[in-house]
């Protein structure tokens, strides 16, 4: 850095430069000289503003035949080993973002089917490295739509039925904790990062929160309840960079005839902000560094937006990623959240970037035989037109079930 002293006292224009070693001595008189003003020169043209990189197409589009289109179930996730597990068809698959490989988890017979997993009554808990089955619960449920982890190994799920249950999967009667307080199927869960929050949404357009300690109680019952989405509830995610240590500040989002994201105050238990997406809400997701949220819709503006938050005038609406077409059923993230995954409704998903950094340099993937009964490789990546094509289909279909349900209202 260079200084320049515009009136040292002598009647003299000097120039003075930092640099390692000994300071020069003052000037006689210079301790005494009370007004001595200084101007900073222009910083070197090395010196630029950082910009923000939003990534105009997706990093990695993967084929992903059989996906369930079905609004209240989560069909997919992303741990923290940075593997990928989807349910398609009668199958679960994973695939390893390190590796770029995709692998069949296991397969049910046609009878069993997806359900397996949802419908019959049974939980499967699986060791992904070695692709062995470790414990199957017996819980005579009829549907499991979400579910979620503790880092002590219990396990929390929601049911049609609106309760929610607790597992301790580490011993033999693994059942410790019910939660009941919604009307219709929890299809939405979340516990928050330091784990002292459970924030539930419902097809009952409720959103409950619930303390860890309740888990163990005679008669649990919600820390909160917030009543002011108008339909169901399946978004839910905490807010990293608002509130204390980023867990008592939910976002949540409402499905058809509702359109909004609402934030909530877990602290007093209050309304923080809301906004109109102008879409049924069906994932959530946050970016700490860039305090940006990513939000994916179904109809009728059917897509991915990026909001950033500014602290003045709250989440700003800044991009639209809309290259795969098609209602999102879901998202997920990567444990460095800077990727993140897009789940649509029409045999593909899309892998997009969220960081400034250095793309994947992998040209393409090591893909596993798998998904032959479909006829086609699960993890491939997809030609450009192809996809194109899909998402062109997918808007003439939806426009054809629109028009079809307008002249029924007619008639």
């Amino acid at each position: 850095m260079r200084v320049s002293n515009t009136n040292n006292g002598l009647g003299e224009d000097k120039v003075c430069a930092f640099r390692k070693g000994l300071a020069p001595v003052a000037a006689f008189g210079h301790r005494q000289q009370a007004n001595v003003l200084y101007s900073c020169i222009k910083p070197s043209s090395s010196v630029k503003r950082s910009r923000r990189y939003i990534a105009k197409s997706p990093e990695r589009i993967l084929d992903a035949p059989g996906i369930r289109d079905d609004f209240y179930a989560n069909l997919t996730d992303w741990s923290y080993s940075n593997v990928v597990a989807v349910a398609l068809g009668q199958a679960i698959y994973l695939w390893n973002a390190d590796k770029g490989e995709a692998d069949k988890l296991i397969e049910f017979d046609q009878t069993e089917a997806f359900p397996t997993l949802v419908n019959d009554g049974s939980i499967k808990i699986f060791d992904v490295v070695k692709k062995a089955c470790l414990r199957t619960i017996s819980v005579q449920m009829h549907r499991m739509a979400c579910g979620g982890w503790m880092r002590n190994g219990i396990m929390t799920y929601g049911t049609r039925s609106g309760r929610i249950y607790h597992h301790d999967v580490r011993v033999q009667q693994s059942l410790i904790g019910t939660f009941d307080s919604h009307s219709h199927e929890v299809c939405g869960l979340k516990w928050s990062e330091d784990e002292r929050y459970l924030t539930s949404g419902g097809a009952d357009a409720v959103v409950n929160v619930w303390e860890k300690t309740q888990i163990s109680a005679e008669e649990p019952s919600p820390l909160w309840s917030f009543n002011d989405h108008t339909a169901a509830v399946k978004a839910v995610e905490y807010v990293p960079f608002l509130g204390m240590a980023g867990s008592n500040m939910v976002a949540t989002g409402g499905g058809t005839n509702d359109f909004s994201v609402r934030l909530w105050n877990l602290s007093t238990g209050t309304a923080h902000s809301s906004m109109d997406t102008f879409s049924q809400v069906t994932g959530i997701l946050f970016n700490k560094s860039y305090k940006e949220m990513v939000t994916g819709h179904g109809n009728p503006n059917s897509g991915v937006r990026v909001w950033r938050y500014n602290s003045s005038k709250g989440f700003e609406h800044v991009a639209d990623l809309k290259s795969h077409g098609g209602r999102v059923l879901g998202l997920c993230q990567n444990p460095d959240v800077d990727l993140f995954l897009i789940l649509p409704n029409f045999k593909t998903f899309f892998i997009w970037m969220q960081e400034n950094r250095e793309r994947l340099k992998k040209p393409g993937m090591s893909v596993a035989d798998v998904a032959k009964a479909a006829g086609v490789e699960w993890g491939k990546i997809v030609d450009k037109s192809e996809w194109e094509k899909r998402a062109e289909d997918e808007k003439k279909r939806y426009e054809r079930d629109i028009a079809a349900y307008k002249s029924k209202q007619v008639s």
